[in-house]
């Protein structure tokens, strides 16, 4: 027979036997996927500390399957659960990574979508760059929102070089729906962006707010005003594009009011020797400034050299010769000029095929009133040439209402008689 304790071990191991089956049936082991962990890139300090920076990486999240009981699975959430990158182990170049994954206990990984990273690391760099607002909004024609002041106007940008390099501006957002012709103060958060106004990741910006004072001017088109001097010289011909003649101005109406045409510093374009790109400055009334439209105009000088094998010849005129254009036609126009000398530049073929009946010579006298005016002349000729001068530049011109007869006899002549000087 079997003793009292034997029977005991034995019904001790039953027990723990049916424990166990039963514990298996209502508690199993199961399996759940997580599929959107983030990766966490951490000791970035460690890359800043040895002047590197992170440039790239190649994965955010990943996705794992894990194993154990189903009462621990049911506990779990995507919270308790990371996945790190520990960049203190990079260094300049090009790094292969591994991806350090963690869960509660009582559960074990059975499944990782990727287990390393590749991630670019390069040299720190830091950089100052402006900050250049932009506003949010539909505004009128006549309308425009402008940047009053910004604090600060240029902040450091750090980060890895090719990435502080892309950044061309800081952008600073208005909302200007609010804006009136009162300033309004907004504290804008501040974006790194790239040329084509994309954000730059990954950089770091010196702070991360400025504050920007705004308000909304009216606009107004008048006449650009610039003289232009020193087109040709014996070595070179200079040519441009016409300016602008019109632009549009903005600010408060007070300012506006009385603003009917913008006067700009001339330019003189002797002595340039190759093509050149020089800036238009107007000369604004104080609380008037340029619209965006108007804000980098240039005036793009074109160089050729004038071959060395060239010849001249001079033509001289008559004011009678100079043809009158945009005259009102209730005034006539005395020209007060003695003779006029035409030089051309050019090789001896171009120079013998142009005669003086190729030379047309204009004033322009549109919107003149009666009184005395010094005119510009205009000299050209439809013959390639390498150069026309003309001396004087400019004519004076006295204009004078016509007697009632004149005004009623049809004109028959658009040139008019010289007063010799």
């Amino acid at each position: 027979m079997r003793s009292k304790k034997a029977n005991v071990v034995i019904a001790l191991l039953a027990a723990i036997a049916l424990w166990v089956y039963v514990a298996g049936e209502t508690n199993p082991e199961t399996k759940k996927t997580f599929r959107s962990i983030p990766i966490k890139y951490q000791n970035s300090q460690t890359l800043t500390d040895n002047n590197l920076a992170l440039m790239s990486y190649s994965d955010t999240e990943l996705s794992i399957t894990v194993t154990g009981r189903r009462s621990e699975i049911g506990k779990i959430t995507e919270n308790d659960i990371t996945a790190t990158v520990d960049l203190a182990k990079a260094y300049a170049g090009p790094n292969t990574l591994s991806i350090d994954v963690t869960t509660p206990d009582g559960v074990e990984i059975s499944r990782q979508s990727i287990r390393d990273v590749q991630v670019e690391v390069e040299k720190l760099i830091s950089a100052r760059k402006e900050i250049r607002v932009s506003y949010l909004g539909e505004f009128s024609d006549d309308s425009e929102p402008t940047t009053v002041s910004t604090d600060p106007d240029a902040i450091t940008v750090s980060g890895a070089e090719s990435l502080v390099e892309d950044v061309e501006y800081v952008r600073a957002t208005v909302e200007g729906g609010a804006l009136g012709d009162e300033e309004m103060v907004t504290t804008s958060k501040l974006v790194a962006v790239d040329q084509s106004g994309k954000e730059v990741e990954n950089v770091t910006l010196s702070q991360k707010t400025a504050t920007i004072v705004s308000v909304l001017y009216i606009t107004k088109s008048v006449p650009l005003n610039l003289t232009i001097t020193g087109e040709s010289d014996e070595d070179f011909e200079r040519t441009y594009e016409d300016p602008p003649s019109m632009i549009t101005v903005k600010g408060p109406i007070t300012a506006l009011g009385e603003t009917e045409q913008i006067e700009a510093y001339s330019i003189d374009i002797s002595g340039l020797e190759e093509d050149t790109a020089i800036p238009i400055e107007p000369i604004l009334p104080e609380g008037v400034v340029l619209t965006k439209a108007f804000e980098n105009m240039q005036l793009v000088v074109k160089v050729k050299p004038i071959p060395k094998d060239n010849e001249k010849k001079l033509l001289v005129f008559g004011a009678e010769e100079i043809t009158v254009e945009d005259l009102d036609p209730l005034l006539e126009a005395q020209i007060n000029a003695g003779d006029i000398t035409v030089e051309l530049t050019g090789t001896k073929e171009q120079i013998d095929a142009i005669e003086k009946e190729d030379i047309v010579m204009v004033i322009r006298l549109g919107g003149l009133e009666v009184g005395t005016h010094t005119v510009d002349l205009e000299v050209s000729t439809g013959k390639p040439n390498n150069g026309v001068a003309v001396t004087p530049e400019s004519v004076s011109v006295t204009l004078s209402e016509k007697t009632v007869q004149e005004q009623e006899e049809p004109a028959t002549d658009t040139h008019v008689t010289d007063t010799p000087e």
